[in-house]
């Protein structure tokens, strides 16, 4: 294998590019990228200095082990065209590393040591920042936004730890470095590590949850167990050198204990791009890939999910072994190994691929070396998406071939090339058309790739099939296309014409096969035919099925995303229905509902999708369009995928004119404008995870459509509720619905109702799903429900309903020794029993939520229990301890970029503010809640804020600001069911009118409290009953 080796030189002309790249990373903003523009200067100017003869793919750099080369930015290499990082990714070797253990591990399961760390504060006296002089309270040690989502990232580690994934899993917390001690002691085969990072050191927890910095100069103090062949340092930094010249990285550090293979970040990674690459790089490594082209893939995954190359080229794969096949981590024997050689890939695609995860996975263990398969059958109905499945895989792993040779017999063929090379031929004069035009097909690709086929004279079939298969031999690791052979089939006289029927093949078309099957190259065969008696065990067959589940979730996405029309979800379904997820009648049948086509015509027209070419059905729908430009570039959208654009002019005749503005706006064109039509009466919980996504998506894009979106989404769950109710009447659909997803999305509809105030509403939703989870006996959903329940009645002010449901969730966590549903369920009791006025309660419910949530690792909930702590002591008075734990959930917050908890902060800062008497100050963290609140559409939040407002008004005496802010709130808190504090509202305008001695007006709105107050049973009833007779004496006066 090639190498490129550099040796220690002069890189400081980098050190202001490093300098502002650790700047830039580390600025506290977690959504900041760098200037593309400057990243790929900065990339193509390292490409210049150090490859001055050029980059093959997938060549490995072996490094001195040098700071001044180690610390160099190698992932964000460019070389003019695109960041080297993303496919296939820098391998950095290190000549003078360790020896290191190349024996792979051949066992049937994998055992992973994963270990958490998210430390709070530091005892370094030099990097205390206090920010308040009174209360002395300290920034945490790195105020980084990057810090994990240690929850989501624990889910990810238990989808491996079982089946289907063979990967074992202990999940570890440190106690410093004794713990880490033992745990890179123990036989593991991988150790995992998720946290924070510096520069040269890993920031451990000490006994109490504060940092322990471990330094990488330490580490051969410690020893390490030499049966770990993989370290995963997934945290920032832990790829860098302390600032000393003699510090070490932890990669260098790890290498230099001969650990083979180390895998780390040179920067900051964010929380999403972490989370993306665990659960891809680990899912990767159960199905049998290599350590280098798992991560390989893990980074086309980061990038198919719209991250950026400050993202996916963060994460480095570092080694002592010049041969990458050492990589290999195989869970059983005969697993696939990855052949790393340069490529010539295909033309850019034109559109994103969606779905058909298992099926890549599949192509690429063939393409990568499994020997017992030459190549790969992909076989389905017509539109299945064949063609585009074969041209995906070569996108993803063309580059380990030295050639890619796609021939269709679909294609019309360039020119007679068959028929030039040997004009005397009577074996070639006696072809049929098709196969003709197909061998002639073969033979352009190949001359464009420089290789010409000699025929002999007079060549019959079988020796065309082996000059050229000889010719692609000569191409070296080659891979070979063959699409749609269904179509030079029929002139080897099949005896079946069907698309659902095995066929027999003509022993020449074997013939043909075999003959490139004794070359060195990967075949690819696509058919709607699955050929019975092609050799056993030589192809791996690949059926391709309708769409299903997620997948078709996210080619309705994809849909979605490349048009500028209103999707009609009505009709969509009907779609659906008809279609089963077929990919191309779905992409046809949307085309034809954007242009008005009613839906009886389009699902007439289907009749005729497997009698026609799917060309022809095109051109006849653009027949109809007409010259309308926008109608053309909407077509153009649909279809471009298939390389239909020249047969559309062509076919349809279209102005070139006309034809070029839609191509355009085609290519400019990059998300859709957002609008729905009124949902209808019908089925609709399948759809409620794609209209979700859309919505989310498209919210992202445009955060003033929030409110419409939500109001949309409400009302296609609400169209729901009539066919749940059914659903809990016929108990023969809950096993269906459960185990197909539909209770999720359902239940989920009623999480989406609660979170924007329609509680009563939600409450209805999750009660028959509660009905569902009991007849099924899933214990862990139905505690789930209760809790939501639960929930939901806190929200209303009706807090023992709520206690109820809490205490019902807390009984079924404790029997199934769910410690994480009881924290969550401990710090709801918490917010209960605080709104319902028994403090003493509230810290004891929190506090046991805190030990647990600490012990987990959980920083994100456990700043919203910090939140409840302090709005506690500041009901008790005790402000000195809320000013504490406010500041506490205000540095998580800022840290996790979790700006709408952040909001609810300050409106509990401008509450503790309220309460010192420090009303500007109160008005000042009111108006910073409300902005963000605005910005997020949180109606309810902002009305509580809103509130909040009208009491610093009404302190201050400016009374009739104090009434504008109560009378934008109670509009909201009347709306969404929250009588408890509608009820708070009014009796507060009804005081503010006492002041202004208009006792009428004061009378009519203290009622209003008195009734929303006798409904819920509020502890203010009473008070409010006073307050009503002794009003009702001055209006009598």
């Amino acid at each position: 294998m090639s190498v490129i080796e550099i040796k220690n030189g002069d890189a400081t002309e980098f050190q202001p590019e490093i300098e502002t790249l650790h700047n830039v990373h580390s600025s506290g903003k977690d959504n900041y990228q760098p200037d593309k523009a400057w990243l790929e200067n900065l990339g193509h100017k390292l490409y210049k200095r150090f490859f001055p003869g050029g980059y093959a793919d997938r060549t490995p750099l072996i490094l001195d082990l040098a700071p001044g080369l180690v610390n160099l930015p190698w992932e964000y290499l460019h070389d003019g065209k695109k960041f080297i990082a993303l496919n296939p990714g820098i391998v950095r070797l290190y000549k003078n590393g360790g020896n290191g253990n190349s024996s792979a591990i051949k066992k049937d399961r994998l055992k992973m040591a994963v270990m958490l760390a998210s430390p709070l504060l530091t005892y370094d006296p030099e990097e205390v920042t206090p920010i308040n002089p009174e209360t002395k309270l300290i920034d945490p040690f790195y105020n980084q936004p990057h810090v994990l989502n240690f929850r989501q990232e624990v889910e990810n580690f238990l989808k491996l730890d079982g089946k289907p994934y063979p990967i074992d899993i202990d999940l570890h917390r440190r106690t410093r470095d004794s713990e880490f001690r033992k745990i890179i002691n123990k036989d593991y085969d991988i150790i995992h590590f998720s946290g924070h990072g510096n520069e040269g050191s890993l920031c451990l927890e000490d006994g109490i949850a504060m940092i322990f910095n471990f330094f990488a100069n330490d580490l051969n103090k410690v020893g390490i167990n030499q049966r770990v062949k993989l370290v995963f340092l997934n945290g920032c930094l832990t790829a860098t050198c302390g600032k000393n010249p003699n510090d070490k990285s932890m990669a260098e550090a790890f290498l230099s204990e001969n650990i083979p293979w180390v895998i780390a970040n040179q920067f900051s990674i964010n929380v999403k791009s972490a989370g993306l690459l665990t659960e891809s790089f680990y899912k990767n490594i159960s199905e049998g890939f290599t350590i280098a082209d798992a991560l390989r893939l893990a980074r086309i995954d980061l990038e198919e999910n719209g991250l950026l190359p400050w993202d996916f080229g963060i994460p480095i794969l570092f080694t002592t072994h010049c041969d990458l096949e050492k990589g290999e981590l195989p869970v059983s024997e005969g697993k696939a190994k990855v052949k790393t050689r340069g490529g010539r890939l295909l033309e850019a695609k034109e559109e994103r691929f969606a779905g058909r995860r298992r099926e890549l996975i599949k192509i690429a263990k063939v393409f990568n070396g499994d020997g017992y398969f030459r190549g790969v059958m992909i076989h389905g109905a017509g539109g299945m998406g064949k063609t585009a499945l074969a041209l995906e895989a070569a996108h993803r792993f063309g580059e380990d071939f030295d050639e890619i040779v796609f021939a269709s017999a679909r294609k019309d063929a360039p020119s007679s090339e068959l028929s030039k090379a040997n004009p005397k031929g009577a074996g070639v004069s006696r072809l049929s058309g098709s196969v003709h035009d197909f061998l002639s097909q073969i033979m352009s690709e190949l001359r464009s790739l420089h290789k010409e086929v000699n025929l002999p004279e007079g060549a019959d079939f079988l020796n065309i099939c082996n000059a050229i298969s000889e010719t692609i031999g000569n191409c070296g690791n080659s891979l070979v296309i063959l699409d749609n052979l269904e179509d030079i089939l029929r002139d080897f006289e099949i005896s079946n014409d069907t698309d659902d029927k095995p066929v027999d093949v003509d022993p020449k078309f074997i013939e043909f096969i075999n003959s490139l099957t004794k070359e060195k190259c990967k075949i690819v065969l696509t058919s709607r035919y699955d050929f019975t008696n092609l050799p056993v065990g030589e192809f791996k067959r690949i059926a391709l099925k309708p769409l299903e589940g997620r997948e078709l979730s996210d080619f309705f996405i994809e849909l979605f995303d490349s048009k500028q029309t209103k999707p009609n979800y009505e009709a969509i379904n009907a779609i659906l229905s008809k279609t089963g997820g077929h990919p191309f009648t779905i992409r046809l049948a949307i085309g034809w509902l954007e242009e008005g086509w009613p839906l009886a015509e389009i699902f007439e027209r289907f009749r005729d999708t497997t009698q026609k070419p799917w060309q022809y059905l095109v051109a006849e729908s653009l027949k109809q369009m007409g010259d309308n430009e926008n109608r053309l570039y909407r077509a153009l959208s649909l279809f471009s995928k298939h390389g239909t654009k020249d047969m559309i002019r062509k076919v349809c005749g279209l102005d070139e004119t006309i034809f070029q503005k839609a191509l355009s706006r085609l290519q400019r064109f990059s998300i859709i404008t957002k609008s729905f039509i009124p949902i209808l009466e019908t089925n609709y919980y399948n759809l409620i995870p794609i209209v979700r996504e859309h919505a989310q998506r498209l919210s992202r894009a445009n955060p003033e459509q929030e409110r419409e979106m939500k109001e949309i989404f409400c009302d296609l769950i609400l169209r729901n509720l009539a066919n749940i109710e059914k659903m809990v009447e016929n108990p023969g659909l809950y096993e269906y619905i459960y185990f197909n997803s539909e209770l999720g999305n359902i239940a989920q509809g009623a999480d989406f109702l609660q979170y924007y105030g329609k509680w009563d509403d939600a409450i209805n939703i999750y009660r028959p799903c509660l009905a569902m989870v009991k007849l099924i006996k899933n214990e862990n959903n139905e505690a789930t429900l209760f809790n939501n329940i639960g929930t939901v009645y806190e929200l209303k002010g009706e807090w023992d309903r709520a206690i109820e449901f809490y205490n019902k969730a807390i009984n079924i966590y404790e029997r199934l020794s769910d410690i994480y549903g009881l924290a969550h369920t401990y710090g709801d009791m918490g917010n209960t029993y605080q709104s319902k006025g028994e403090l003493d309660s509230a810290i004891e419910f929190y506090n046991k939520s805190i030990e647990i949530l600490e012990r987990l690792g959980d920083i994100h909930v456990v700043a919203l229990i910090y939140m409840g702590i302090g709005n506690t002591y500041t009901q008790k008075g005790d402000l000195d301890r809320a000013i504490e734990f406010h500041n506490k959930a205000i540095r998580i917050h800022e840290q996790l970029g979790d700006i709408h908890h952040l909001a609810q902060t300050y409106t509990n800062l401008g509450v503790f503010y309220q309460s010192k008497g420090d009303l500007d100050r109160a008005i000042e963290f009111y108006d910073k809640s409300i902005e963000i609140l605005e910005r997020l559409g949180d109606t309810h939040s902002l009305a509580k804020t809103y509130m909040n407002m009208g009491n610093v008004y009404n302190l201050k005496g400016e009374l009739e600001r104090a009434i504008g802010f109560y009378n934008k709130a109670s509009v909201v808190f009347e709306s969404t069911g929250d009588i408890h504090t509608a009820g708070i509202t009014y009796f507060n305008i009804g005081n503010v009118y006492i002041q202004k001695n208009d006792f009428t007006l004061s009378n009519e709105y203290m009622q209003k409290a008195y009734n929303l107050f006798f409904k819920c049973h509020s502890p203010y009833l009473k008070n409010t009953e006073e307050v009503l007779k002794l009003l009702k004496k001055f209006i009598e006066r």
